[in-house]
């Protein structure tokens, strides 16, 4: 892709000379117009403040600092040193990998490099170690892989130290060759898979369809904080139609595919940047793209793993899709997929089970008492909550054990996430915890939650319990 020089509009009809204008409009003229052209787009000293990045939306893009050719950067996000993955989080991702396997499903992680690390070379305005950040990736990457996890072979995307393609110049998301180069790495790991030969095979190609423009969160960013206007960026659209049809196969009436793909914005179809076309066409496979774009990182999965469409024929593979800019290390996202992944309390035996209408401030809606004290032991337990209202995406909540010890609980489930208004979740089971006997768990509401509110609340055994 070549490189294009940025200019202001305004400077140019300011340099218009009479003669120029006359040969405009006089188009036997011999005499052609003479443009003074001058460069822009450099952002301001304000970026360097932390007090510009005022708004959920400027927050993830601290600090903007700019590159080469147009390029923007995210010190803390696309300029990340450091992959470490601790010992507590690699537990949790080998339960989540073994409570898919228990149902069939095999764990494919794709745990894409950042942007430093992709295009290096184009890092000018900032201090950034790319020999130390490729080695810590390359180590996070082994050690996902020691979990049991399947991981592609992803490190052979920064071995060149540089492929300025794979990302758009001012946006987080890749372009549609970046998620060609990661498709074909998946594929060929998958290939290798003993399971690969028993999926059905469907021939995919892609085509270009158009052009693709996008105008990226990074200048967007730039906008709101200097003014800065850079042009959009074009690249190549593509779309993935089987061969033997020759047309799209969005709206098959087949069986559900027996691969699954989760993720980001960089997955959903709708963004366009055709990751799992490019998987379909590589694999000859068909891939469900459950991608959900605002989500995080696990809100397709919240998403996906209760419905019936897993719960009934859960897929042979799941690609998980992670861009390595986010953490891993959050307990509560485990302790919330590996219920689901059952379907909580769903299928199973109710320990304790209530209904309530919830009222404005503390609600116990659950209670280990009565005469009669049930040995329910922290680490073996889940609970399952339900509102009335599908609309409810947070819960504050309190877990009360007989020590007198609680926790507290708030979750949040995105916007564009759709939860259906239920919460599912592990009681805690490390360390001490796991062997506190559950007492209570309260609710919280306040002024912002809708009335007639009512919510079901159940406890009930975890599948692994049995394995402590």
């Amino acid at each position: 892709m070549k490189t294009m020089s940025i200019f202001r509009p305004s400077a140019v009809k300011k340099a218009l000379t009479v003669s120029a204008l006359m040969a405009l409009y006089a188009p036997y003229s011999a005499a052609e117009p003479h443009y003074a052209l001058e460069a822009c787009c450099s952002l301001c000293p304000e970026v360097n403040d932390p007090a510009s990045y005022n708004t959920e939306f400027l927050k993830v893009s601290q600090h903007l600092v700019a590159g080469t050719d147009g390029w923007l950067y995210r010190t803390k996000l696309d300029l990340d040193e450091s992959f470490e993955i601790n010992q507590r989080t690699l537990n949790e991702m080998n339960r989540f990998r073994a409570a898919l396997a228990a149902k069939g499903t095999e764990l494919v992680m794709v745990y894409q490099p950042t942007r430093g690390l992709i295009n290096p070379d184009g890092v000018v305005d900032a201090q950034y170690d790319f020999i130390a950040a490729s080695n810590s990736y390359n180590q996070a990457l082994q050690q996902i892989r020691d979990t049991g996890i399947i991981v592609p072979n992803l490190e052979t995307l920064i071995n060149d130290g540089s492929t300025p393609d794979f990302y758009f110049r001012r946006d987080a998301h890749w372009t549609p060759y970046g998620a060609k180069l990661t498709a074909q790495l998946v594929a060929d790991t998958i290939t290798k898979l003993s399971v690969y030969s028993s999926i059905t095979e469907t021939k995919y190609k892609n085509n270009r369809v158009g052009l693709l423009n996008v105008s990226g969160s990074h200048q967007k960013a730039a906008y709101l904080i200097c003014g800065t206007q850079f042009p959009e960026q074009y690249v190549n659209e593509f779309e993935a139609s089987t061969i033997e049809e020759g047309e799209s196969d969005l709206f098959s009436d087949a069986s559900l595919p027996e691969i699954v793909a989760a993720g980001t914005s960089f997955t959903k179809a709708q963004t366009n940047y055709n990751f799992v076309g490019y998987l379909k066409e590589f694999l000859s496979r068909d891939v469900l793209n459950i991608g959900q774009a605002g989500g995080g990182v696990i809100g397709s999965l919240l998403q996906y793993l209760p419905t019936e469409d897993y719960q009934e024929a859960p897929p042979k593979l799941l690609i998980w899709e992670v861009p390595s800019y986010t953490s891993l290390s959050n307990s509560f996202n485990y302790r919330q997929l590996i219920p689901l992944v059952d379907n909580g309390c769903a299928a199973k035996p109710k320990v304790l089970s209530s209904t309530i209408s919830l009222k404005t401030g503390n609600n116990e809606v659950l209670f280990n008492g009565g005469g009669q004290v049930k040995n329910l032991l922290s680490g073996d337990y889940l609970l399952d909550i339900q509102f009335n209202n599908p609309d409810i995406k947070r819960l504050q909540a309190k877990v009360w054990y007989h020590n007198s010890r609680k926790e507290n609980i708030t979750l949040k489930h995105r916007d564009r996430v759709n939860s259906n208004g239920r919460f599912v979740f592990e009681l805690r089971s490390e360390d001490e915890w796991k062997d506190f006997i559950f007492t209570s768990f309260d609710i919280k509401v306040d002024d912002s939650y809708p009335q007639d509110l009512k919510v079901t609340a159940s406890l009930c055994q975890r599948s692994d319990s049995e394995l402590r």
